[in-house]
C-alpha cells in the first residue's frame, strides 16, 4: 500500500479516500473505520459494499495500520522526540 496525499492505494490498484492520509477506527465490538475527520467508511462489510474494497484490501489496510502503530510504540519506547 502507498499513500498519495489523501488517497490510500492498495496493491490491487483500488484506492480509498482518507482525508490527510488519516485512518481511524472505533473501539466498539464491531469496529468501524473512517478516513480523516469527514469520511465515515463503516464496518468491513460496508467498506466492501460501498467502497468496493475486497477482503484482501482491508487486510492490507489493517497490516499497514498495525505497522504504523508498532512504529509509534517503538518511537515512544526509545524516547524519540523527547
Amino acid at each position: 500500500m502507498k499513500v498519495e496525499g489523501s488517497d490510500l492505494i492498495f496493491s490491487s490498484g483500488r484506492s480509498l479516500y482518507a482525508h490527510g492520509g488519516i485512518v481511524g477506527m472505533t473501539s466498539t465490538d464491531e469496529p468501524e473505520i473512517s478516513g480523516g475527520w469527514d469520511n465515515g467508511i463503516g464496518t468491513a462489510a460496508e467498506a466492501m459494499r460501498i467502497e468496493k474494497l475486497s477482503p484482501e484490501d482491508l487486510i492490507e489496510l489493517a497490516d499497514f495500520m498495525i505497522a504504523r502503530w508498532q512504529a509509534f510504540r517503538d518511537a515512544v519506547r526509545t524516547g524519540a522526540g523527547q
